[in-house]
């Protein structure tokens, strides 16, 4: 059992988390159902809307998680890698002096210029010097633009020497002090760090929290493992756009000077592991300082940055960052590229090119094999489980209405029409939960269309994952499969005619249902209705790829379940490959 405490700093971090939590949804290893996943948000712009809808995001799984895995059912070790089955979890739920929740906010919602905030109108007499020192390193113009007359209310907009001198003050907060009292590297406990290096709050953020943590005087403490997820540019504004104070003309600068830095004051040895992304054709969006109308789209990166963190989640760092062998240099270096090289010869800088003459669209088939096995088999197991959730168990259609699981887990009782959830009390505990799951499932569902919508709307390495629009076809709902890349994506070679393969879930569920009764529900209480109807989803749906052994060989590419092959396919007289 490990702790993992991932800190989101700034938007770029915060869309990180989200991407994440998409992934611990499809339960992606190496979270296991007793580990415990503490996402904290880090932000001075109070009213942030990517962080806003990252804690809504972490919130609806954290109340699927509840529903499903209750205290007995978290204890068994064979229910690893469920759906939701990884705890996401607030600090204060470990302990009554923890009082953190999701997010640690420093800012307020106060209009509140730089130079108020370090008392700069207050030096005078003995501290002239400092009042000397902080004009030559600042601003102090009457221009709103300037430095010292920066309203902070929505953040560091862009100035990282400002955020510095903020999250100095990091490691006095109650939030780090709960991180301290929770966090245990003789557990194998994990700590990683995601900030983008080209705007105020992350590229200040991340320097602070290392420190922070290294300088802790708790041996458990500042000898944690530590990755941190660098995110480099991967978006612009328009140049005619740019009125205010961030300049995405100078990311790449400021980029620049923020690797320096991290390099030349040690802060890249103080860390166990470092992953480098970014995207060299940057996406053109909306100009914005922040604030609730800060609502980037996800992005290629972000799911990139989510993934990075499932790697370092899933590696063994032996390596001893006491204080006195920091400096050995023992980091690891990542940085991330596709299956194939997706950068065009003709490029250009210009922030006001017209994106909409090219849509460079990706798909399953630029990433790498053992990312499909990974990540991508089991987020399609996911994806498949909650459209026919959606589709069919909320609109009661006569598909499911027959089925033994969908009648003895009274799944009829949690929805009245066209699929709206009934949350009223049922006076039994069991089916009280069973409608908090299916109430909060159907949320997640519209996270999570949204999330792969977004995904694909960028000229620049837009990602089409899935279409929740098509048929029950495998090569209608999963995007980019064709003659060509079919074999990669799904291992069918081009001899067999298996794109139109309708999958029947009902059947596949059904299947897994007619197993968890023959083995008497394994020990389990049969009452647990909301964990049986996630156990026979998670079951049922990865018998798809039959992703619950991974330990097979990639190259037989496990996709469709021998029998369901067979079934489907014996009127055409072809037959199946390894």
């Amino acid at each position: 059992m490990s702790n993992y405490f991932i800190f989101g700093i700034g938007g770029t971090g915060s869309r990180v988390v989200r991407s994440l939590t998409m992934l611990l949804a499809a339960g992606v290893k190496p979270f296991k159902a007793n580990d415990k996943i503490f996402p904290i948000l880090i932000d001075y712009d109070v009213e942030n809307g990517d962080t806003k809808r990252a804690t809504e995001c972490i919130g609806t799984y954290h109340n699927i998680h509840a529903a499903a895995f209750t205290e007995n059912i978290q204890n068994q070790q064979a229910l690893n890698y469920r759906f939701f089955s990884a705890p996401i979890m607030e600090m204060k739920e470990m302990s009554k002096q923890c009082k953190s929740g999701f997010v640690m906010q420093f800012g307020t919602d106060n209009e509140q210029p730089f130079s108020q905030w370090i008392a700069y109108n207050q030096l005078s007499g003995a501290k002239k010097h400092t009042l000397d020192i902080l004009s030559s390193l600042y601003d102090d113009s009457t221009d709103v633009n300037a430095e010292l007359q920066l309203n902070m209310k929505v953040g560091f907009k862009g100035n990282p020497n400002i955020g510095s001198i903020v999250f100095h003050s990091l490691k006095d907060t109650p939030e780090f002090d709960d991180f301290c009292s929770l966090y245990k590297r003789s557990n194998d406990d994990k700590v990683i760090i995601v900030g983008s290096l080209f705007g105020g709050t992350g590229s200040s953020g991340i320097p602070e929290m290392v420190q922070a943590i290294r300088n802790n005087p708790q041996p458990e403490v500042n000898n944690a493992d530590i990755a941190v997820v660098m995110v480099c540019p991967y978006f612009k504004f328009r140049g005619s756009d740019e009125k205010g104070t961030v300049r995405s003309s100078i990311f790449n600068s400021k980029t620049k000077a923020a690797l320096n830095f991290y390099k030349a004051s040690g802060i890249n040895e103080m860390v166990n592991s470092l992953y480098y992304l970014g995207d060299q054709q940057p996406t053109t969006l909306p100009y914005c300082e922040g604030g609730k109308n800060q609502r980037n789209n996800s992005h290629l990166v972000d799911l990139l940055g989510a993934m990075s963190v499932v790697h370092f989640a899933s590696t063994n760092n032996s390596a001893d960052y006491t204080i006195a062998s920091r400096s050995v240099g023992n980091t690891n270096y990542y940085k991330y590229r596709m299956a194939v090289d997706l950068l065009e010869e003709n490029t250009t800088n210009d922030n006001d090119t017209n994106e909409n003459d090219r849509k460079d669209t990706l798909n399953f088939s630029n990433f790498l094999e053992s990312e499909l096995e990974t990540v991508f088999y089991p987020l399609t197991s996911f994806a498949l489980a909650l459209r026919y959730f959606h589709d069919e168990i909320a609109r009661k259609t006569k598909n499911v209405n027959e089925a033994d699981f969908y009648t003895t887990l009274e799944l009829g009782s949690c929805f009245g029409n066209n699929g709206v959830p009934q949350t009223s009390d049922t006076g039994n505990k069991y089916l009280n939960q069973l409608r908090a799951y299916c109430a909060a499932m159907m949320t997640f569902y519209s996270e999570f269309t949204h999330w792969n919508e977004e995904l694909k709307d960028h000229a620049t390495h837009g990602l089409n994952l899935y279409d929740f629009d098509s048929a029950n076809k495998i090569n209608q709902f999963i995007c980019g499969i064709t003659l060509e890349t079919r074999e990669k994506i799904l291992g069918f070679t081009k001899e067999n005619s298996l794109l139109d393969i309708e999958v029947d879930i009902t059947e596949l569920i059904s299947d897994a249902w007619k197993e968890l009764k023959k083995l008497k529900f394994a020990g389990l209480d049969s009452n647990d209705k909301a964990f049986l109807l996630d156990d026979v989803l998670t079951k049922g749906c990865r018998q798809i790829f039959n992703a619950d052994k991974p330990d097979k060989s990639v190259k037989r590419r496990r996709v469709l379940d021998s029998k369901l092959i067979d079934k489907k396919m014996k009127a055409a007289g072809t037959t199946t490959t390894n």
